[in-house]
């Protein structure tokens, strides 16, 4: 069975110090968000350079914040949240499983693109459930799923899986559709929640790739992946670099700037008001 590569919750102790960092992240998203829709570093006698000297936010971070650049071709959006009652009766962790809302971490107007032949799929729990889930990797005409996982549980927050070595691998330039749902649901009358998302692998021209493989930072080569358009293959960087150096801000911010650039605002939300991306200042 896969490994989950992703799981950190705060500590009930460090709560103050690991909200007051995530606002930060927060902020420095919001700031990012600006420096995109204007096209330049804001000047510090203007309003928008003031606001930035308040939170903080140096012309070298922004400089370094990523930028992700879309694919030129775009599929149609997607929808990639789901929702519903799990009905509370009989469960042993009633309390987590009787609401849960999960989203693919997925471009919401285009399809994402992979160079991976069995790239990490993300998604994201508005809690922890304790009951069965399987994920599902299908090929549009193909009759059978390409590889179904089950897993034993979802956790709050960021959830990840890589395609194991047993299942097909991507082929470039073909397009599948993934989703994670309630496993073995023999109640049809409640509505069981599930995400659903679609990438593409490409495969990168050789230049590209050169340039690629001489990056040696985790988070320079993240960022070059997100200005070329390579979704799945960024996130992953993001969130290895997240789990590596939990209390290094930049690697969440980057995560958050990313989230919103791909029409993920629900999930900052959500992480705003629980905290679950990263380990609070022991």
């Amino acid at each position: 069975m896969p490994q989950t590569l992703f799981s950190a919750a705060p500590h009930r102790s460090s709560v103050y110090q690991h909200r007051r960092r995530l606002a930060t992240a927060i902020l420095g998203t919001l700031a990012i968000s600006l420096l995109q829709l204007s096209g330049s570093i804001a000047e510090p006698n203007s309003p928008a350079g003031q606001v930035l000297q308040e939170w903080g936010i140096s012309e070298a971070a922004l400089a370094k914040a990523p930028r992700y650049i879309p694919p030129k071709r775009r599929g149609m959006p997607k929808r990639t949240q789901g929702g519903g009652s799990r009905g509370c009766a009989g469960l042993p962790t009633a309390s987590a499983d009787c609401a849960i809302s999960l989203t693919a971490l997925v471009p919401a107007d285009h399809i994402g693109l992979t160079t991976a032949a069995r790239p990490v799929l993300s998604w994201y729990a508005s809690q922890r459930s304790e009951q069965p889930w399987q994920v599902t990797l299908v090929e549009p005409g193909v009759s059978k799923p390409l590889w179904v996982q089950q897993i034993p549980q979802v956790k709050a927050g960021l959830n990840q899986f890589q395609i194991p070595a047993n299942a097909p691998e991507l082929k470039p330039g073909r397009r599948y559709r993934w989703a994670v749902s309630q496993a073995n649901s023999s109640d049809r009358s409640v509505s069981s929640p599930i995400t659903r998302g679609w990438i593409e692998r490409v495969e990168l021209p050789n230049q590209q790739s050169q340039q690629m493989l001489a990056i040696s930072s985790q988070r320079d080569r993240a960022n070059w992946l997100a200005e070329a358009g390579l979704w799945y293959d960024a996130l992953t960087e993001y969130t290895q670099a997240l789990k590596a150096n939990p209390q290094d801000p930049q690697p969440l911010e980057s995560l958050f700037s990313l989230f919103q650039q791909g029409g993920l605002t629900q999930v900052i939300q959500w992480e705003q008001t629980t905290p679950t991306l990263s380990k609070p200042v022991s």
